[in-house]
């Protein structure tokens, strides 16, 4: 006879129920996906021992060809039910997999519900292992999850039900969306230089409608046929930005967004050519943020800003008599609602709603209503449409990692679903009504790193030369203050994540495997020794710190705001992070010793540098531009430069023994390093810039000796249309 009931592993305050698939805390159930279930089920089984990410996929998707981002999805979904820290629970060990490192007990408990009679099978044994196990500490035992007791006499029964289901399941098979997408692939429709964006598949999904705005040219509106070589170009007005195509339900014209200095349009064209018909002037302020036409062709919705300084909000138009009526009011939200979709039955609206930049999916009826909410991981959303037959909302997203990926959510509600098939950065995407179609545009951005002399004998040498160079973005360098590493973020292995190379920027070493979540902003201890940096596993960015020896890393924030670009005291006993936990982004300080955070900055601030001698903090504020500084120790600030750094370079500075170094924009295109010495207020030019800097995070760094920077620059930034066929 074998173990009588059922098979339970408890943790914590959790207990785990195989047969049951259900995870109950405190004795209340935790919904869990099917997937990310038998996911935490095999880690709980094999705890204390590291599950190779191979092991998994091939135990949870035997029979399908899946990326890894499907895994990382599951294990955040699962940490995420578990609560508490990031790694309490899973902890991911780089380059291999992960480790439930919890105490686990497992235990036998009879189930009241099942009475034993002599007709009562034991648990049906597990199957011999699939792979020998050595003993070793890599290996996870491979046993599938435990089936069920089924009585003899209920059998006969089960079998009648599980038809009656299985065949009307077997019928609808083609229409139903997959719990788990299969990898496709994606294929390039266009390869032009500049911008292509912006596609929207014709209803029958033969022709794409496209924006493409070639290197120093205007934006214009193209057509091409799916397979075809050519495009027509449907516009020649050379003064106007134009975005956001959308085709008729009768797949005879588009409609489009122009925009021409405050004056916003909406226009339709013939699909073949000709002049373009003004449709209305949208009400609001602003650009426009989602545009979408109506199945019925009657409407339009689209999103922007009531009133100057509100967040953007849904407007439904009339086509036939130019009413709009506003139905959303996002108070509260600081960026609003954005992209915008009609299901396909014209009844329906799936939209973006962002408090920031980060935001969930929700659904509102056209007439209005209360939306509903469909996600609740407040990342940030690119573009949302609807599957062909209505039943899920698609939708491009960052929630998987720096890069926009493809994502689908039953529109009943449920959790979200990773579509696979492109290693791709997407942004805009479409679906066609009939046929099996998706298209998307593929966000090109290659940062690469330079090095800058800016003293001494290193002024002699060539003004800017390229140090590491991959096919990927490299950002945020910072230069150890013993010269011997630099630290960087880099996509290079999928996602970002935190790298350490030599001086010379070779022989580069991934040191973070989070496999998913954004991780940035590295920062070297004074003695070299640790790194801070930032990452985002729970949904919201915290502080880490890191070594040289790839131990797990170590969570410093867990307020549950938003933590970010951190740096170091020039003692090493404090870290200075931007922080938005008052409500507003400032300027904290953390012991290193786990005590509790301290606020710095009362008038807002995010990301701030000790002074070379330790004595005054200066600091950016969040979406402003201009310096400010402080006395470490408190005191009131004062405002140090008034327009630089730029608010979109806020991390392009650093300060040194020199003075503070920074980066200038001069026009639409050129930029200059520059130095200002606060002794003197004097600004000097330093260099003129190969290219153009990365927007946002910190992108660069002084040398110790202060000989040289390293600066993140663009190298090639576009987009272009892909294809996915056999899309469901």
């Amino acid at each position: 006879m074998g173990q009588s009931g059922k098979r339970l592993f408890r943790f914590g305050r959790f207990h785990l129920d195989p047969g049951e698939q259900r995870l109950l805390r405190d004795g209340s159930p935790v919904p869990l996906t099917p997937k990310t279930f038998q996911t935490l089920f095999l880690l709980v089984e094999s705890h204390g021992r590291t599950v190779e990410r191979g092991d998994l996929i091939r135990r949870i998707w035997p029979d399908t060809v899946v990326e890894e981002g499907n895994l990382s999805f599951h294990v955040h979904q699962a940490r995420k039910a578990l609560g508490g820290e990031a790694e309490e629970f899973i902890a991911t060990v780089p380059r291999r997999g992960y480790r439930f490192v919890a105490d686990v007990t497992e235990t036998w408990d009879s189930d009241p519900r099942v009475q034993r009679t002599p007709e009562t099978p034991d648990p049906v044994p597990a199957p011999a292992p699939t792979e020998a196990s050595d003993g070793k500490e890599g290996d996870a035992r491979q046993h599938p999850a435990p089936v069920p007791l089924w009585t003899r006499t209920g059998m006969w029964l089960a079998a009648v039900v599980a038809l009656a289901v299985i065949i009307p399941l077997a019928l609808d098979f083609s229409r139903a969306a997959p719990s788990e997408s299969v990898a496709l692939r994606a294929t390039a429709m266009t390869g032009a230089a500049g911008w292509e964006y912006d596609p929207s598949l014709s209803p029958d999904g033969a022709r794409v409608a496209y924006v493409w705005q070639a290197p120093a040219k205007p934006p214009h509106l193209y057509v091409r046929g799916v397979g075809g070589t050519d495009a027509l170009q449907l516009t020649s007005h050379s003064q106007s930005v134009l975005e956001r195509p959308r085709w008729s339900p009768d797949g005879k014209r588009i409609a489009f967004v122009r925009a021409s200095g405050a004056m916003v349009e909406l226009f339709s064209i013939d699909a073949s050519g000709g002049e373009a018909t003004l449709v209305a002037q949208p009400l609001g302020y602003g650009p426009i943020r989602g545009f979408d036409w109506a199945p019925d062709g009657k409407r339009f919705v689209f999103t922007r800003s009531p009133r100057q300084d509100a967040p953007s909000a849904i407007f439904l138009l009339d086509a036939a008599t130019g009413n709009q009526t506003q139905i959303t009011d996002p108070a509260g939200a600081t960026h609003g609602d954005r992209e915008v979709a009609f299901s396909p039955d014209g009844r329906t609206l799936a939209f973006a709603r962002h408090p920031d930049y980060r935001g969930d999916i929700y659904r509102v009826p056209v007439e209005g209503g209360e939306p509903r909410r469909m996600t609740f991981d407040m990342v940030a959303i690119l573009d949302v449409t609807w599957s062909a037959d209505g039943r899920d909302i698609i939708f491009s997203s960052r929630r998987a990692g720096a890069k926009g990926s493809l994502w689908r959510i039953p529109a009943s509600g449920g959790a979200p679903q990773p579509i696979t098939g492109s290693q791709s950065d997407v942004r805009s995407v479409s679906v066609s009504r009939s046929g099996n179609r998706l298209v998307f545009a593929d966000w090109i951005g290659d940062h690469n790193i330079w090095r800058i002399p800016v003293a001494g004998a290193e002024r002699q040498k060539p003004a800017a030369s390229p140090v590491i160079e991959w096919a990927s973005i490299d950002s945020s360098p910072h230069i150890s203050p013993n010269g011997a590493h630099v630290a960087l973020a880099s996509d290079r292995s999928g996602s970002m994540e935190i790298w350490n190379c030599n001086r010379a920027g070779k022989n580069c070493d991934q040191l973070t495997s989070f496999q998913g979540p954004h991780t940035g902003t590295p920062r070297w201890s004074p003695d070299s020794q640790w790194l801070a940096f930032t990452s985002r596993p729970e949904g919201n960015d915290d502080i880490f710190l890191a070594n040289l020896r790839r131990d797990a890393p170590r969570r410093m924030t867990t307020n549950g705001s938003d933590d970010t670009a951190p740096s170091w005291s020039r003692d090493g006993q404090w870290i200075y992070f931007g922080s938005d936990r008052t409500g507003q982004f400032e300027v904290w300080k953390a012991p290193i010793d786990g005590q509790p955070p301290v606020q710095v900055t009362r008038n807002g601030g995010f990301a701030g540098f000790e002074s070379h001698d330790g004595r005054v903090l200066f600091y950016t504020k969040r979406n402003a531009p201009g310096l400010w500084q402080m006395p470490v120790g408190g005191g009131p600030e004062v405002l140090v430069l008034r327009d630089d750094p730029a608010a979109t370079c806020w991390g392009y500075w650093a300060v040194a023994e020199a003075g503070i170094y920074f980066v200038r924009r001069h026009g639409d295109s050129t930029w200059s390093l520059e130095v200002f010495d606060p002794s003197t207020r004097r600004i000097t030019t330093v260099a003129p810039l190969p290219a153009a800097p990365g927007q946002g995070g910190p992108g660069l760094t002084i040398a110790p000796d202060g000989q040289h920077i390293l600066i993140s620059l663009l190298h090639r930034v576009g987009s272009n249309i892909m294809l996915l066929e056999k899309f469901l």
